[in-house]
């Protein structure tokens, strides 16, 4: 969410700053809806540029019941007010959170300059069909122009200003794990043998770093017992969280997934330099990164699509394909180092000279991909986070007033940001 401040004139002690909004949508319909307003003026229930000071400080240091009783009274007017409109036809929404009376307190004692506005976040939750195509949010019109920004399933984020009291443009929007569909010849024998493929490729030759995950594992300890139960922890694990996002119940974004992904390589194969034989503390570890790695798989599939007829027989074969691309590099390491698993310097010159150049290919993988920050997910993490300065903004107000370009703002918070 971002705050962004406006000139006034010289009769009002603070700038009104316009309310910000992240608007998240998961592939099952469900959203949230976080929102940044100026609560003070919200309270006398008029728009932030025409509430006097005066009338702001009298209502937060009123008596406390007083005060609870009207954020209870603003919370049930913002409920019937806030709506989602998909394709056409309109959806309430459920306040989960809002700001409180000890929230307030917290702000005006914090000894922050300027006191006012005070700006608070509330959370909105609900959900829309599966099948909407287009989308639209409303605000109540005391809170004032709305600054929006779209987080849509599988898409770059989209902003929008819904103006006070007033819907925002529509959006598009595909809620679907399926999208997009391929169509694939030759029916069930053919669909599996393409996604079966499509699986071993991810890991090899295609798959490097979940190449040297696999190696990691395989380079603790020297009994086949204790490389089968990492290796079942990590196939159940990434098998269930790639079922899982793929069908919308868990999600997350590569930017996250990725330096994850890597970070647990360099984990596993630092540990590699110390420990001596599996323990179940390590299974666990592998069933937790595993986690990880089967959201990293699901990224991929969504970008292969998947037939909507076929789905599930694809995604079986497609996670059958990646079990026998890990079985491949489990043989070729076998192949190459296997023999002297048991001997006594095996430890000591292959498995840890290998796990410690993994795990500073690892390292160097992390820190580049924590550094890495496209465009669009700056200018998202810019609205979600709500910490953009004032003077980010105040150059680029009138731009995003005159005519809804929302999106300058992005573009300009995206280059300071980057600057920074």
């Amino acid at each position: 969410m971002a705050a962004v401040a406006w000139p006034t004139s010289s009769a009002r002690a603070h700038n009104w700053v316009f309310a910000g909004a992240s608007a998240e949508f998961s592939a099952n319909g469900a959203y949230k809806v976080r929102l940044r307003f100026d609560v003070p003026a919200y309270l006398l229930n008029d728009l932030p540029e025409r509430v006097a000071d005066a009338d702001m400080m009298a209502m937060i240091e009123a008596p406390p019941d007083e005060l609870d009783a009207q954020l209870e009274k603003v919370r049930r007017r913002f409920q019937n007010s806030f709506r989602v409109r998909a394709d056409g036809k309109e959806f309430e929404g459920t306040v989960v959170d809002f700001p409180t009376r000890r929230q307030i307190e917290e702000w005006v004692s914090s000894g922050r300059e300027p006191r006012l506005p005070i700006m608070l976040s509330l959370l909105v939750e609900g959900s829309v069909p599966v099948t909407t195509t287009e989308l639209a949010l409303k605000f109540p019109e005391a809170i004032g122009d709305v600054l929006v920004s779209f987080e849509l399933p599988g898409g770059v984020p989209q902003f929008r200003k819904a103006p006070a009291g007033r819907f925002c443009e529509n959006v598009a929007v595909s809620f679907s794990p399926r999208e997009p569909e391929v169509e694939v010849g030759g029916g069930f024998p053919g669909v599996f043998a393409m996604y079966l493929a499509l699986g071993f490729q991810h890991i090899l030759p295609k798959g490097l770093d979940h190449i040297l995950f696999v190696l990691g594992i395989f380079f603790l300890g020297s009994r086949i017992g204790g490389l089968l139960w990492q290796v079942t922890a990590f196939t159940v694990a990434h098998s269930v969280t790639l079922a899982l996002s793929l069908y919308g119940v868990v999600r997350l974004p590569p930017e996250i997934v990725e330096p994850i992904i890597s970070a647990s390589i360099a984990f596993i194969c630092i540990e590699n330099l110390f420990a001596t034989r599996v323990s179940p503390w390590r299974v666990a570890v592998v069933f937790g990164f595993g986690l990880i790695h089967g959201l990293g798989f699901a990224g991929v599939l969504e970008e292969l699509g998947l037939p909507g007829n076929q789905f599930v027989e694809a995604l079986v074969a497609f996670n059958i394909g990646v079990e026998f691309g890990q079985i491949a590099v489990l043989a070729l390491a076998f192949l190459a180092v296997g023999w002297w698993r048991n001997k006594p310097w095996y430890s000591r010159c292959v498995a840890r000279p290998a796990s410690a150049l993994i795990a500073c290919v690892a390292v160097y993988w992390t820190v580049e991909r924590i550094e890495w920050k496209p465009g669009a997910e700056l200018a998202s993490a810019s609205f979600e986070r709500a910490h953009l300065s004032d003077a980010v903004a105040i150059g680029h107000a009138r731009e995003i007033v005159g005519d809804g370009a929302v999106q300058a703002l992005a573009l300009d918070a995206t280059r300071r940001l980057a600057a920074e």
